[in-house]
């Protein structure tokens, strides 16, 4: 250095003194690259982890592709073994003098804390407050998630640490093996655990119906962490040098000399733990049973999906806040046995609701792509005669009222098509706002393309995601969101007339009006206004009337109304994505019934997307389980 060489020449040496840790950085971030979801999942990307999901949701089991289970172990293994090559002495050092958590408590606040809280006060609404206390259960079911999956590190923290604190060679070899282990289960996709778990406690009930197996599956996935963590407890060379010279090697006298580091160890795994267990999207998603209050994470990734960032910088506020104050209400009960038993017992049995199923519910389809089945059925619509169900297979299928499959066919789109809606005109033609491809397609019953009109853009007559359409007095209404969140109307042959709305939390203002209807005998048209939740009316020249609903999950309250059609002139039923339900509704606004609950049973729903009135009651696009589900009788009830 005291020759001052170019920086080349200085680069170079750096580069060949960091190789390996380079190498390993390289190693572990394409790994765990390959193996995420969530974030490749809403950017139609493909990975490792997102083939995984897209194979399950498929109806397909991931056994039938060996080749993919066993490249995503090679990739976990080998990332595994990179991490947990031994650092260098300077390094260890450097540990050694750690004292306290504070400075990770600086970087997260600095990080993480501050940029959030200035983004919830920066464009946080009154109504998105409002919002807000729709989801105090699902936060409350959070806690007690976060709780146990606290409890079970804090217990695996201190089981490391024993294993580390001990001079046996088979103690040493197996913490070996058990960091290879951890790691690799860490690197796999979560789908993959996923799947494994279920196999596992397929047949135990008291796992396998109940949060504990959520519970099961967060804490293995973060479980090194709580390795490691024992291992630092351990480490110390003074207390080291102490429990050896002890006579005495009692478990609770080496507790008592570590003390000072493991309540650091300790309190971190708490706060981290916590902070998982509320963020988690993928697992939490997949193996959290059904039920009307879903975990917070769970309307987080809805909001993402279908709402505005005000709520899901609102809802990363709400988990730091409550990481930071279970973490420390944790530490202290840890303290006391007892105490643990009761909350964890809590959290398995936090599922108090019995609902009753639809008893006059029927089955049609389910998973799968022959025909007759479905891929997330999300668009349908019936005449007297057929039913038309488009899914994400991006395939159309005539049904009969019976649910037997008459002709389907793939529709003409481009590969980012995911239609979200479907009509029929008083002809039979086809009608289908191609959302993800910014058109509108007419095609005849055997899937011939008659006319498509519309493009991508802000203008008059170009779409922005559309998702439904309507006819009245030989007019053609579009609803789409996404910039545009308005209704555009048209001619027959898609020659543009005029459009109203605009995005907004005001009177006549849109958030995703996702499905529209057009009341049979007065000139109304509904929209379900799903990001505001609420059902909004307005004339058919776009002068708005009144507001029916507002957010909530009571009787006359709507979360995310996806679905509406009218069952007669003076009564409409509306599905609800975020409440598992159908309600019906007075044209006046009068709440007159709610029918169902959240569940994979025949009678329930899980996140249904549609509802069309058919000749013997309502026909349920039950999106969540892959199927329809006819509800004959249920207008008697």
């Amino acid at each position: 250095m005291l020759d001052s060489p170019p920086l080349h020449v200085r680069f170079a040496h750096c580069m060949r003194s960091h190789v390996k840790g380079l190498v390993a950085t390289f190693v572990v971030i394409f790994v765990v690259t390959a193996s995420n979801t969530t974030s490749f999942d809403l950017a139609q990307i493909r990975t490792l982890g997102n083939e995984m999901r897209i194979i399950l949701s498929t109806g397909q089991s991931i056994a039938s592709y060996p080749l993919l289970i066993m490249t995503s172990i090679l990739f976990a293994s080998v990332a595994s073994v990179v991490a947990i090559q031994p650092a260098h002495t300077e390094s260890n050092v450097a540990r050694e003098r750690f004292k306290s958590p504070a400075p990770f408590f600086v970087v997260w606040i600095v990080l993480s804390v501050l940029p959030v809280t200035l983004s919830v006060f920066a464009s946080l609404s009154v109504n998105d407050l409002s919002l807000l206390r729709v989801y105090h259960q699902d936060v409350l079911k959070s806690v007690w998630l976060g709780v146990g999956v606290a409890i079970t590190m804090s217990v695996f923290t201190c089981a490391s640490f024993l294993l580390h604190a001990s001079t046996a060679t088979s103690a040493q070899h197996l913490s070996t093996l058990l960091k290879f282990s951890l790691l690799t289960i860490a690197f796999l996709p979560n789908t993959l655990v996923v799947e494994f778990l279920r196999w596992l406690f397929l047949h135990i009930d008291v796992v396998y119906q109940t949060s504990a197996l959520l519970i099961i599956g967060q804490s293995l996935k973060i479980s090194f962490v709580a390795l490691f963590l024992g291992q630092w407890i351990a480490s110390s060379k003074q207390l080291k040098t102490l429990s050896h010279l002890d006579a005495t090697h009692t478990m609770l006298r080496k507790f008592s000399l570590y003390a000072p580091r493991v309540r650091i160890g300790v309190l971190f795994a708490l706060l981290f733990s916590i902070a998982y267990s509320f963020s988690n999207l993928s697992i939490t998603a997949q193996l959290a049973p059904p039920a009307n209050h879903q975990p917070i994470a769970v309307a987080l990734l809805n909001a993402m999906h279908y709402q505005r960032p005000e709520l899901v910088t609102s809802i990363f506020a709400i988990i730091q806040l409550v990481a930071v104050v279970i973490g420390i209400f944790v530490f202290i009960a840890v303290k006391r046995s007892g105490l643990i038993v009761v909350l964890f017992v809590c959290v398995l049995g936090c599922e108090s609701d019995s609902p009753q199923p639809l008893s006059s519910a029927e089955i049609i389809g389910g998973i799968g792509l022959s025909d007759g089945r479905f891929v997330t059925p999300r668009a349908i619509d019936a005449n007297d005669e057929i039913i038309v169900v488009i899914d994400k297979s991006r395939r159309c299928q005539i049904l009969n009222h019976a649910g037997e499959c008459i002709i389907s066919w793939e529709l003409p789109i481009g590969t980012r098509g995911f239609p979200t809606g479907v009509s029929l005109d008083d002809d039979g033609n086809i009608w289908v706002p191609n959302t993800h491809d910014q058109n509108v397609l007419v095609l005849s019953q055997d899937g011939t393309l008659l006319h498509s009109f519309g493009t991508y853009g802000l203008g008059d007559g170009e779409f922005l995601y559309p998702t439904d359409i309507a006819f009245g007095k030989d007019k053609v209404f579009v609803s789409e969101y996404g910039g545009n969140d308005r209704i555009s109307v048209f001619s027959m042959e898609g020659e543009f007339l005029y459009s109203f709305g605009s995005h907004g939390p005001g009177e006549g203002q849109f958030k995703r009006p996702q499905s529209i209807a057009i009341h049979p005998m007065r000139d109304e048209l509904y929209v379900a206004n799903a990001g505001k939740h609420t059902i909004d009316v307005f004339t058919l020249d776009g002068e708005w009337l009144r507001t029916i609903g507002k957010a909530g999950r009571e009787r006359g309250e709507l979360l995310y109304p996806y679905g509406i059609d009218f069952i007669n002139d003076e009564q409409f039923v509306v599905c609800e994505y975020g409440n598992n339900r159908l309600q019906l509704f007075s044209v006046k606004g009068e709440s007159k019934g709610v029918f169902g609950y959240a569940g994979n049973e025949i009678g329930f729903f899980k996140t249904p997307w549609a509802v069309v009135k058919i000749e013997k009651g309502l026909l349920v696009a039950d999106t969540g389980n892959n199927r329809l589900q006819s509800l004959p009788d249920i207008m008697d009830n």
